[in-house]
C-alpha cells in the first residue's frame, strides 16, 4: 500500500518520540540512587535493571511507545501516543514539574508526544481500519489507565521482597499503593480490589474498541474506569491531601524536580478534574456519533422487511433536466 503523507509524518513524529523517550529512561536510570551502573555487564546490573524496569513507569511507557511504529508501517491505528501524552501532561508535567528551566525533559517529551499524538490521530482517520478521533482519545485514555493501574498491581509484589506489611498500607493518588504505613490514603484492601476492577473495565473497553462492529459498547464503557480514578483522587485529595507516596505515578527519578514543588495539591486537583472532564467529553461524543448514526442504520434495513419485492441495492440513474 502506498504511503501517504500523514503516514509518513507520523512515522517521523513517533521515531522522534521514541528517541526522545529513550534518552529519558537512559538518563533516569543513570541517576537512580538504587541503580549500580558503575560495577558493567554484572549480574547486579541486570537484576537492578529488572527492579528498574518494574518499578519506574517510563521503562513501562518505553516499551509501549515502539508499537505505534509496527502499526504505521501497517497502516493500521494507534492509541499509544495519546496514552503518553495524558501521562506525560496530567502526572509529569501538570503535578510534578516544579520548573522548566531547571527541568525541561519531561516537557520536551511532552511536546514532542503530543506532536506524536495528533500526527498518529490524524493518520488513524484514513487507516486500514480508521477510527475517528473520537474513538482515538476513548481508547488512549482507557490505555493510560490501564498501564498506570498495571504497574500499581505490581507495586506490592515488589514490596513484599522487603517484608511489606498489608494491613497498615494505604493507597494513594493515582492508585498509588504506599510504600510503607506513613503515608495517609484509601484502605490497602479495598484500594487494591478498586485498582483491579478499574484495570478490568478499562481492559473491557479497550477490547470492545478494537471492534467497529462493538462500538456501542465501548461508548458506554470508555469513561467509567477514567471516572473511577477521578473520583478516588479527589477522595483522597480532599480527606488525606497530597502525600510523597503519589511520585511514584510519575515516570521516573528524574521527574521530580529539586527544591519545592508550589501549588502541587492545586495541580493535583486541576489533573484529576482534567481526566473526568476527558472522560465525560469522550462518552457524550461517542453516544452522540452513535445516535446519529441509528437512523441511517435503521433507513437502511428497512427495505428488507417490506412485503414486495425490491432490490436490496437499488440502481439509480443521473437527473437530467
Amino acid at each position: 500500500m502506498p504511503w501517504r503523507r500523514d503516514r509518513v509524518i507520523a512515522l517521523i513524529a513517533t521515531l522522534l518520540a521514541c528517541v526522545t523517550q529513550f534518552v529519558w529512561t537512559l538518563i533516569d536510570a543513570f541517576k537512580h540512587p538504587s541503580f549500580h551502573t558503575n560495577e558493567g555487564l554484572t549480574r547486579r546490573f541486570f537484576i537492578d535493571l529488572a527492579f528498574y524496569i518494574f518499578h519506574t513507569p517510563g521503562a513501562w511507557w518505553l516499551i509501549l511507545v515502539l508499537l505505534p511504529l509496527i502499526a504505521i508501517c501497517r497502516n493500521q491505528p494507534t492509541a499509544v501516543p495519546a496514552a503518553a501524552s495524558l501521562q506525560l501532561f496530567l502526572i509529569d508535567v501538570l503535578i510534578f514539574n516544579n520548573s522548566p528551566i531547571s527541568n525541561p525533559l519531561p516537557i520536551l517529551c511532552l511536546l514532542v508526544m503530543v506532536g506524536a499524538a495528533i500526527s498518529t490521530a490524524y493518520m488513524n482517520q484514513r487507516a486500514q481500519s480508521p477510527w475517528r478521533w473520537p474513538v482515538t482519545l476513548g481508547l488512549s485514555v482507557n490505555l493510560f489507565i490501564l498501564v498506570s493501574m498495571l504497574h500499581r498491581l505490581a507495586k506490592p509484589v515488589l514490596y513484599s521482597m522487603n517484608s511489606y506489611d498489608v494491613q497498615g498500607a494505604t493507597v494513594g493518588l493515582w492508585m498509588v499503593p504506599s510504600p510503607s504505613n506513613e503515608y495517609p490514603g484509601t484502605p490497602y484492601i479495598p484500594g487494591a480490589l478498586l485498582t483491579i476492577i478499574t484495570a478490568i473495565i478499562a481492559a473491557a473497553a479497550l477490547y470492545f474498541g478494537y471492534r467497529p462492529s462493538r462500538l456501542s459498547a465501548f461508548a458506554k464503557l470508555c469513561g467509567i474506569a477514567p471516572m473511577i480514578v477521578t473520583l478516588h483522587n479527589i477522595y483522597t485529595l480532599s480527606a488525606f491531601g497530597l502525600s510523597g507516596a503519589s511520585v511514584i505515578s510519575a515516570l521516573g527519578f528524574t521527574v521530580i524536580g529539586e527544591g519545592s514543588h508550589p501549588h502541587a495539591a492545586f495541580r493535583a486537583w486541576v489533573a484529576s478534574i482534567l481526566l473526568g472532564l476527558i472522560a465525560i467529553g469522550v462518552t457524550v461524543l461517542l453516544n452522540r456519533r452513535l445516535s446519529t448514526r441509528s437512523p441511517i442504520q435503521m433507513g437502511q434495513v428497512m427495505p428488507s422487511v417490506t412485503t414486495t419485492q425490491q432490490p436490496l441495492y437499488p440502481s439509480y440513474h443521473t437527473y437530467t433536466r
